[in-house]
């Protein structure tokens, strides 16, 4: 194709536009639209099972029982918070404060978990033992759970807890 001048340029990109108009932007337009859908549509994501977000925290008491707290690490996100009765712990105080605990156990029940894409809440109550040296104490706790997804793993976001008189 020839370079255009100002005359040619004038007479064939009007003529360029009406065919396109004719033939193809009806098909542009009906293409854009579909896009448009397709791409402004909300993204459907894959939920896990509620069992494996429950898995999480029941790993996460059962390392407490166990007392291999440099574990709860890695089932739980960095800036975990736990309110329970008016107190704030992480992980760091509750291993301190089972230091002279010398068993512990933990029965989770009535377990119910809500699954989003990223995220996970869980309510429960927890029924604990804990043996010292000279007596036995039995908490009970109502008890609730916020858990997120990183790099593919369920971790503990947040543990909110009420002691059951």
């Amino acid at each position: 194709m020839k370079d255009l001048d100002c005359k040619s340029a004038t007479i064939f990109i009007p003529n360029m536009i009406n065919k396109l108009n004719d033939f193809n932007m009806k098909n542009v337009s009906v293409i854009f639209a579909i896009l448009w859908i397709v791409g402004c549509s909300p993204k459907q994501c894959e939920k896990d099972n509620p069992k494996v977000v429950e898995q999480t925290l029941r790993d996460y008491y059962k390392t407490m029982s166990d007392r291999e707290f440099e574990k709860l690490e890695s089932l739980s996100t960095k800036d975990l918070v736990i309110y329970e009765d008016g107190l704030i712990w992480n992980n760091d105080s509750i291993a301190q404060a089972f230091n002279g605990v010398n068993k512990i156990s933990f029965q989770l029940v009535n377990l119910d978990t809500k699954v989003d894409c990223n995220s996970a809440r869980a309510r429960y109550m927890t029924l604990g033992k804990f043996e010292y040296p000279d007596t036995t104490f039995h908490p009970k706790f109502t008890e609730s759970a916020t858990f997120i997804k990183e790099k593919g793993n369920w971790k503990i976001e947040f543990i909110h807890s009420s002691p059951m008189e």
